[in-house]
Order: structure tokens, then sequence, then C-alpha cells
């Protein structure tokens, strides 16, 4: 389903319908597709939420929980190709990505994805067949409306980490019907927005998280390594103190299905948005209140970020996994003015049911290491090139959870960097609503030329552009398979049942 309006009357002209403020837009409500996206949602979701009741079982006692993992992980994915099937079927629209360091001088966009010259693509360089991210990161953002966490985890699916997306969400929508209760499967964390309560239950589920993946790392390097010893070359593939697989030799033959998800098992991807909420009417002014507070100017175009459970969770993942990465994207969405209000503009209904996306989402990207035990990068985190973690504890396993809170100069250290890393973000948005885009307007002035002009190379280097559609055929099968597993699954407990109650009724007779 297309876009169902492009233009909008207002007083002044004819502007694109995302452009105009909500209120002022002449569209009804459209209650069919209204119904049919709730149908879609509540069927594609409610019944792989069933079948996740059924393999519950298998999550109680220690020796199956593996077996709980591995089955468990195509469900969170599955849900990662709904969001994108949704977006793809009634809300299509592309993600615009870019990428700079960490002084935002661009970066070469290309080394960051993977191409297909030989499939079928509007990009002469070839279809983009994977995007290039760090395994195991966090993932943070500044928010603008709750569509934000869709595209992220859009991204998400297109860098293969769709099934290892971890978001810290409000408590709120723990108890949300089907998608609350589906989150709470996916092992989201839910916070009560209060340090005090939130800090031990983090704590747990941050360790849980990453225990998850270490087991994940070494059962599939034990799984490779198996494998490998029927390999004549005799070559194999070991894993470090975390997990992380590495190759010796690339001529081997694939590992176990078993270990072929815990290979994905062991990613981690953790969504964090630090200013905790929406950038609105009622939040502006708090922002403005808490930078006066500080003694600091408040941010133009986002809310000061809030700098302690992010650093709480940077320190207590990377003092268990050495090659943990912090990715910070700054998004823009085109037709919002300077200083203006993301929700007056785009909203989940207008979106998904009225049909008015933002007719691209811009994504700006800054990855940085993250210091740990092994590889500390003192130097870079004086120069505040990479995030100040601080001294980092032995082990979550031997130190406990209080050992993951920063002295009063690594707080404050850290805050200062989050700060000056929003500023920068600031600046950016401020590009943004200058040139249109986050490349000084090179994607703008692309999309101007004719159709059937020759795109400028030049330009077109500047920036990727990813569809929100599903990449190909297979991932289509497997979501129709994982939408319908509970009938397999259901079968196998009612033939379980009949057996078990025809064996003791052979007995009491």
């Amino acid at each position: 389903m297309a876009p169902t309006t492009t233009t909008s009357t207002v007083s002044g002209g004819s502007k694109d319908t995302y452009a105009v403020p909500i209120t002022q837009r002449h569209e009804s409500w459209h209650l069919l597709t209204a119904t049919l996206v709730l149908l879609y949602m509540v069927i594609s979701c409610g019944m792989p939420h069933i079948s996740q009741y059924l393999i519950l079982p298998l999550a109680v006692f220690p020796s199956s929980q593996p077996f709980h993992e591995i089955i468990s992980y195509p469900y969170k994915r599955f849900f990662g190709c709904i969001l994108v099937s949704v977006s793809q079927l009634l809300a299509p629209t592309k993600l615009v990505l870019t990428f700079t360091d960490e002084e935002g001088n661009p970066l070469d966009p290309e080394q960051f994805v993977t191409r297909d010259s030989r499939k079928k693509s509007d990009d002469p360089k070839g279809k983009i067949t994977l995007l290039k991210m760090p395994d195991r990161s966090v993932w943070i953002s500044n928010h603008q409306i709750y569509t934000d966490w869709i595209y992220l985890w859009c991204l998400a699916y297109h860098a293969d980490l769709a099934g290892s997306i971890t978001i810290l969400m409000k408590a709120s929508l723990k108890h949300v019907p089907i998608f609350g209760w589906a989150m709470q499967f996916y092992r989201f964390i839910f916070l009560k927005q209060s340090w005090l309560e939130d800090r031990m239950p983090l704590a747990r589920q941050l360790s849980a998280l990453v225990k998850r993946a270490r087991d994940a790392g070494r059962r599939a390097a034990a799984s490779q390594a198996a494998y490998c010893k029927k390999s004549d070359g005799g070559s194999t593939r070991t894993s470090n103190a975390n997990g992380k697989i590495q190759a010796t030799n690339e001529s081997l033959p694939p590992p176990s299905i078993a270990g072929s998800f815990s290979s994905h098992l062991a990613k981690v991807l953790l969504l964090i948005f630090p200013e905790g909420t929406l950038v609105s009417k009622l939040t502006k002014p708090k922002s403005r209140a808490f930078a006066d507070k500080l003694g600091i100017s408040d941010l133009r175009n986002m809310l000061l970020p809030r700098s302690t459970g992010l650093l709480f969770c940077l320190r207590t993942m990377a003092a268990e996994i050495d090659d943990l990465y912090l990715v910070d994207y700054t998004i823009g969405y085109p037709g919002i003015p300077p200083a203006g209000y993301g929700q007056s503009y785009y909203t989940l209904r207008t979106v998904y049911v009225q049909g008015v996306p933002p007719p691209a989402v811009h994504m700006n990207c800054i990855i940085s290491k993250v210091p740990s035990r092994a590889d500390p990068l003192a130097r870079d985190a004086q120069a505040m090139r990479v995030p100040p973690v601080g001294a980092l504890p032995p082990s979550s396993e031997a130190s406990g959870a209080d050992a993951y809170q920063p002295s009063e100069a690594e707080r404050e250290a850290f805050d200062l960097w989050l700060r000056k890393r929003y500023q920068l973000k600031d600046q950016l948005m401020d590009r943004f609503y200058q040139d249109g885009d986050f490349v000084r307007g090179a994607y703008k002035m692309q999309q101007r030329q004719g159709a059937g002009q020759a795109k400028s190379p030049d330009l077109a280097t500047q920036y990727v552009e990813l569809p929100t559609r599903l990449r190909n055929v297979g991932d289509l099968i497997q979501t129709i398979a994982i939408a319908f597993s509970v009938f397999p699954l259901g079968f196998a407990y009612y033939w379980a049942f009949k057996s078990i109650f025809r064996l003791v009724a052979h007995r009491v007779a």
C-alpha cells in the first residue's frame, strides 16, 4: 500500500503532506486501514506469542536453557521482520545513512556495507546485502518520535542484528496486552526511571544478557572447532575469553545448526535513548530548567541527556566484553522545522494508518570503541574521542553490582563527554534543518535530479540508502513459518498429552 496523500493545501500554497502540521491536514481516519493494521499486528504477533508460551518449559531447567535460547532467537528476529514488512506495505520509506568520526568529519560509507553487483538495484554499484556494524554494541540515539525505535530496529535488520536487540523501555509498557508480554519474552529491560529502584534490576539483567552472549559464543566456537577437526587442513576456530569467534582459516566446513544459532546469540545490541523521553512542548521546558540548574546552555533541537544509566550500562558490559562499541545515531526527519516537535508531524497513526511516512529517514552514525580492561584506550579517553567509562571492575561474577558504580570523578568526566557529544549532535541537527540532510545538501541535490539523468558519483558516495523492505524471499518465508509455528507446537503438545494419558490409563487398567 502506497502513501495515501502526497500534498496538502494550506494557507500560502500547496506543500508535501508530511511537512504540514498534523492539526492542519485535511485527512480523514482510515478505518479500513486501521483495522487491517491492527489485525495484521495482532495475528502476526499473537500467534508466535502463544508459541513462546509453549516453549517456555525449556527455560525452567538449566540443561535445556541453551535450547530455549536457540529456539527463542528466531521469534525476536521475526518481530523485526514484521516491523520491516509493515513499513514496506503501509509506509514505504528509505533509511539514508551517513558516517562521521568522533569530531564530525565525514567517513566513506562504502566501508560499512557489503554489495552484490549481480543483484538488481537502482544503485549502479549494486544492491546492499549487509550493513556492517559491530556485533557487540550499545546504540544510542536522539528521540523525536515514537517511530525512532522502529526505524532503528529496521536498521538492525539490515545489519543482521534484528534478533539480538534489547531495548531499555518505560516500565509502563511492560503490561500492554500482547506487545508488552512479547517484549518480556524478548527480555527487554523495563525501567521505572528512578535510579534507586532501577539500579539493581538493571545490573542483574545486563549481567544475564552478557552471560548469555558469552556462553553462546563459547558454544559456537566449540561447535566450529568440532567440525574443524574433521577437515583435512586441521585448522581451528577459537574464542577469546568473551566467547568471540576468531577464524584462522576461511575454507572450513559449516558449523552445525545449533552452532550457527549460537553465533547469532553471541551478538549483543542494547538500545538506549539517553534523553529518556521525546522532545515535546512538555519536556523541553524541563530540559531548559535542568540546564539552568547545572549552569549550562540548553540544546536547541534535543533534550539534555541523562548520563547515569548509560554509564552504568557501558561499565557493566565493558567489564565483560572486550570488543564493545558505542554506536551513536542522530536521526532527522524531513518536514520538521527548526525547533519544531516531531510528534506534531509524525505519529504512529499518521505514518502507518493514514499512510504519510517520511520520504526518507536520515541517520548519521558515529562508532566509538568502548575502553575495556584489556584495552583501556587511556589517551583517546583523555582526548574525549571515546567514552571515558573509568576504571572497570574485574568481573560481574566476582565483584557484584555495586562495583559498577562509578566514582564521582568518573561520573563527572562521562557526563561532560556525553554533553559534548550531544552538542555535536545538536550541531548536526542544525545542519540537517539548513541543508535537508547530513551531507551538506548532497542527498537533496541528488533527489532534485530527474529520473532520466545520471546521478553524480561524487554526491552519491557521501551516503548509502537502505529501503525499509525485506531483503529477500527467504526472510518472507521464515517470517510466515515463524508466524504459524504455533500449529506444529500445539500438535506436539497434543500428541504428548495424549500419549501420557494413554500410558496412565493403560497402567491403571
